[in-house]
């Protein structure tokens, strides 16, 4: 009944996500009954999450996380249609990682060992960002020492706060984050 969702989605602290959901039962796919669990917006503790179901079988979630929300969260998409006898039910199981804007290497926060991977990554060919967006501080939609200077200048000198930019229209399959994939 539901069509298959990816179990991970991704979006930075202040950026936004859409994911939309589809469920179809012939003969009538306008008798589907769409809703999630747990039920939005008291999503967990993620402040500005949403869940629409516009009938059809076709809905969408909303999530636009705020600052220090980041970490995972879980949410199962539910589909349900009464077939005359019994009801029928099918379910999605999706995680969204809310990353760090700054947090570079995926330990959780911006702070030092994120400049330090940022300029391993640029300078020296190291390892691979979780999620580029998160290194992508002065939201210039690329990677580059504009990104370190401005992470250093927030971290240290107290600078203006990291951007969003970009974030929004990145999307990338990851893993989770872990201080083991450092």
């Amino acid at each position: 009944m539901l069509d298959r969702v990816p179990d991970t989605q991704t979006v930075v602290e202040g950026g936004y996500l859409e994911i939309h959901i589809r469920a179809t039962y012939p003969p009538d796919s306008n008798s589907i009954i769409l809703d999630t669990n747990p039920w939005l917006p008291n999503f967990w503790g993620l402040r500005n999450a949403l869940f629409v179901d516009s009938t059809g079988g076709h809905g969408c979630c909303f999530i636009h996380p705020d600052y220090f929300e980041a970490g995972a969260y879980g949410i199962t998409f539910i589909a349900a249609v009464f077939n005359g006898t019994v009801w029928l039910v099918d379910s999605e199981h999706v995680t969204i990682i809310v990353w760090a804007l700054g947090d570079a290497n995926a330990d959780g926060s911006a702070n030092v060992g994120d400049v330090v991977y940022l300029i391993n990554h640029i300078f020296k060919s190291g390892l691979p960002l979780k999620l580029v967006a998160a290194g992508d501080c002065n939201a210039d939609c690329s990677l580059n020492i504009g990104d370190i200077i401005y992470l250093i200048n927030y971290i240290f000198k107290g600078g203006p706060p990291l951007k969003v930019g970009c974030a929004t229209a990145q999307r990338q399959a990851m893993s989770p984050p872990s201080k083991t994939n450092n």
